[in-house]
């Protein structure tokens, strides 16, 4: 039943793999909204005294799909772990992968002059290989200083969808 039409089959939606896109959209609300009416309620009732991932809210069944597509649309770094975070554009999940973490560097604004508005070269040449050197160099830096801003990596909106959920 599940089989797509073009295939000979019903195409219906796999149950389980929809719900599981659906709640992803009621934590990605939570996560990207958090003073929105509904992310302050559910906030209210589940998990006031905790984060979100700590709960045991049925939204956060979505754990996985979330954290797979979330990343990190770089403003001023501030928020943004170097070594954690989903940041890198097009490479696989987004994150730094096989390098020798430096803790003297932690956050993406560890990797950003100033006082220029420009990448520090010579520093992320040292922590990264070159395809990953590559990657960072063409991330436009705003000279306003934005804040960093979640995006959804599945989709070219940067903005969950659960068609997008359910196909990811």
């Amino acid at each position: 039943m599940c089989i797509p039409k073009t295939k000979g089959g019903l195409g219906f939606k796999e149950f389980s793999k929809f719900n599981l896109a659906l709640l992803a959209k009621q934590g990605w609300k939570i996560i990207t909204q958090p003073n929105c009416l509904f992310a302050c309620v559910m906030k209210a009732k589940y998990f006031s005294k905790r984060r979100i991932h700590e709960c045991r809210l049925s939204i956060w069944g979505a754990r996985q799909l979330l954290e797979e597509g979330i990343g990190w649309r770089i403003g001023n770094g501030n928020a943004v772990n170097i070594w954690n975070d989903a940041w890198l554009p097009g490479l696989g999940n987004g994150r730094v992968q096989g390098q020798n973490i430096d803790i003297r560097y932690s956050k993406v604004l560890d990797l950003i002059d100033k006082e220029t508005t420009t990448w520090k070269q010579d520093t992320i040449q040292a922590l990264f290989g070159e395809e990953q050197l590559e990657s960072i160099l063409l991330i436009p830096l705003a000279r306003s200083e934005p804040k960093d801003v979640l995006i959804w990596r599945g989709d070219n909106t940067w903005v969950y969808i659960v068609k997008s959920g359910y196909n990811g």
